[in-house]
């Protein structure tokens, strides 16, 4: 099913473009080598630039098929420029793509997907890509969304320009809802798209009954953390918790195949695979709308700032 090691194309082409501020790497399939392919665009959360925190997923996603377009957003730390140069490096890597010997963008098939505090600066391209020479997403995929002290200066904006078609799916951590710092954006996300015909939140649990042990945290989506300490090998966290939903999501916003790995609560959704001895491994969990709502309730007495687009 999605996410496995069974692969479309046997390698792909990374390549680097731009400076300064405008850097990003492209991932294209290869071998065989496609006339054109979907295109995936993944923000990395802040200070984490470096291709090599998700180089494992990258390659992966390449490899089944998709144009991925890396930022790299890190010449600067203001928060502020995220946006701006996102937009202007995706639009140049557009223009990139169709350029030479490289595999063509499909402009009908985009997909936005990132991590932590690009998870917000996705939601705020998605409700304005009328506005820029870049199409708006298919899919809308959060990976551990996080950065609540950010939203005081880069908020969410106003969720409800995001097309009803849009498919949302939000991947949250083990406990995801007891890190003020963190859940506002999620929590804040899924309020603000309550119009989407299709969308879900899907939780992965952590498992320490058996070897590797399994820690769902906000760095799961890295392979080759920032923090040495959560630095590790791929395991079912990656395969089953990220990028089997991942895949799914995308396959079902593109194509309207793989619904049952992505949106409902069935076991196709929440499988984790099996420990050597048989035993299941935590399943993942789907959060309730009435949950979500509570959650949402609970940060009434905070601010939570939006953005009126010009």
């Amino acid at each position: 099913g999605p996410g496995s090691n069974i692969y479309t194309h046997n390698s792909y082409i990374k390549s680097k473009h731009g400076s300064g501020d405008l850097k990003y790497v492209l991932y294209e399939p290869d071998s065989p080598k496609p006339d054109n392919a979907p295109v995936l665009l993944y923000l990395h959360g802040w200070g984490a630039d470096s291709t090599k925190y998700y180089e494992k997923m990258l390659t992966h996603f390449a490899r089944k098929g998709y144009i991925v377009v890396y930022p790299r957003l890190n010449g600067t730390l203001d928060i502020n420029d995220y946006e701006t140069n996102t937009k202007t490096i995706f639009e140049d890597a557009l223009v990139e793509l169709q350029n030479g010997d490289r595999v063509a963008p499909d402009f009908d098939k985009v997909i936005f997907s990132g991590h932590s505090l690009g998870t917000q600066v996705l939601l705020r391209m998605a409700q304005t890509a009328e506005n820029h020479n870049y199409p708006a997403p298919k899919g809308i995929i959060l990976h551990e969304a996080a950065g609540a002290i950010a939203m005081k200066v880069f908020p969410l904006g106003d969720l409800g320009n995001i097309d009803n078609d849009t498919l949302m799916v939000i991947i949250a951590r083990d406990d995801w809802d007891k890190d003020e710092g963190t859940y506002p954006i999620p929590v804040s996300a899924w309020h603000g798209t309550e119009h989407l015909k299709n969308r879900n939140f899907i939780v992965v649990k952590s498992d320490n009954s058996g070897k590797p042990k399994l820690r769902s945290t906000h760095n799961s989506i890295q392979t080759d953390s920032p923090l040495f300490w959560e630095r590790r090998s791929v395991n079912a966290i990656d395969w089953y918790g990220y990028w089997r939903t991942t895949e799914a999501a995308i396959n079902f916003a593109l194509y309207g195949q793989d619904r049952q790995y992505v949106l409902g609560s069935g076991a196709d959704v929440t499988y984790m695979g099996k420990w050597n001895n048989g035993k299941i491994v935590k399943r993942k969990e789907i959060v309730s709308d009435d949950v979500l709502d509570r959650v949402y309730r609970e940060l009434s007495n905070q601010t939570i700032p939006t953005l009126n687009y010009e």
